[in-house]
């Protein structure tokens, strides 16, 4: 009987830590694996394997699974699978959001997705909303509260896309080197 129990313990402590493992990832790991994704489509599986491990996740690690979902979408063969990975980003970036509305990250994830994404399909209704949310966010900061490297990643991003006005540029700008 002691050895059923320490058995049935031992599996127990086992998962947890196997769960614990993927839930210690910081957020800079996440960053980094996203990035290292987006740059190499045959990373994309294990960046998906390893935010869909994530028990319990917070609003910013379901919105790396939206964009995991977005990412599996780019590499399938089928319309449907495609379609079915893009509805699944949908979902979970407006979960996400619905969590956290005002977190940069999110916001520009789901942005910089849309941006990618045909517009004909129909998954790209929030970009303005979420442009208008970064800029605002970004412009409410104090320079305390900047993590210049991702701000200068949007800067990147919404200046290499056209998205923002000369001014909104000029205001993240200023954030950066406050």
């Amino acid at each position: 009987m002691k050895l059923l129990k320490f058995l049935v313990l031992l599996i127990i402590f086992c998962s947890t830590a196997t769960n614990l493992k993927a839930q210690l990832r910081s957020v800079e790991e996440l960053r980094s694996e996203f990035h290292a994704s987006v740059l190499d489509e045959s990373k994309i599986p294990q960046f998906y394997a390893t935010i869909s491990e994530v028990s319990e996740p917070t609003a910013l690690e379901i919105a790396y699974l939206g964009a995991a979902e977005a990412m599996m979408a780019k590499v399938k063969w089928s319309p449907l699978d495609k379609l079915k990975h893009l509805k699944l980003f949908e979902s979970y970036l407006a979960q996400a959001i619905k969590e956290d509305m005002d977190n940069l990250e999110i916001r520009f994830l789901r942005f910089s997705i849309q941006y990618h994404i045909p517009k004909w399909l129909g998954f790209s209704g929030n970009m303005g909303e979420d442009k208008q949310k970064m800029v605002q966010g970004i412009a409410s900061l104090s320079h305390m509260d900047v993590d210049r490297k991702f701000i200068r990643y949007i800067m990147y991003f919404l200046t290499e896309t056209g998205s923002c006005t000369p001014e909104e540029l000029a205001m993240i700008r200023s954030k950066i080197t406050s």
